[in-house]
């Protein structure tokens, strides 16, 4: 079973805004210290606060993402989750109804979208590959439509045999 393609959710854009917040919640701060200075001690440690959660943001945003592969092969496309115990979802291109792509403006201007996947005999989004970098959505469409015809041609022929 060889992979055709590897897809892993963006995670540099997340990390420059939260950048770009550290960087606003310090100017802020800077400014409200030297105009309450009689306040110093308490409106740093309020900033000091909200740049420790911010960093934090990063670190869980970081955490989430890095373990977050979509993997589509010969049989079937692949979700991985997970770092230490890896949660596995795995869709069957006989199974596959319908492919949606969502690119919002933001997520267009971030250089990323949404692939979500329908799958038969379900009545909601059986996989959504998030925050797929705008580069390689058509490709993974692509090879996935081309994937589902195979799987089509093979099983009309009566060639298709089931291996649990």
């Amino acid at each position: 079973m060889a992979t055709l393609m590897v897809l892993k959710p963006k995670i540099r854009p997340f990390l420059i805004i939260i950048a770009f917040l550290i960087i606003l919640a310090i100017i802020i701060d800077i400014y409200f210290i030297t105009s309450y200075s009689e306040l110093a001690y308490s409106i740093s440690l309020g900033g000091l606060a909200i740049v420790v959660l911010l960093i934090l943001a990063a670190v869980a945003m970081i955490y989430k993402k890095a373990a977050h592969t979509y993997e589509i092969n010969e049989t079937d496309i692949v979700e991985r989750r997970g770092v230490f115990a890896h949660d596995l979802n795995v869709i069957p291109y006989n199974k596959v109804t319908d492919i949606k792509v969502d690119k919002t403006i933001i997520g267009t201007l971030l250089g990323m979208g949404n692939i979500h996947i329908n799958t038969a005999g379900t009545g909601y989004l059986e996989l959504t590959m998030v925050d797929v970098d705008l580069r390689y959505i058509d490709d993974a469409i692509n090879i996935i439509r081309d994937m589902m015809e195979k799987e089509a041609h093979i099983v009309k022929k009566g060639r298709h045999s089931y291996h649990p």
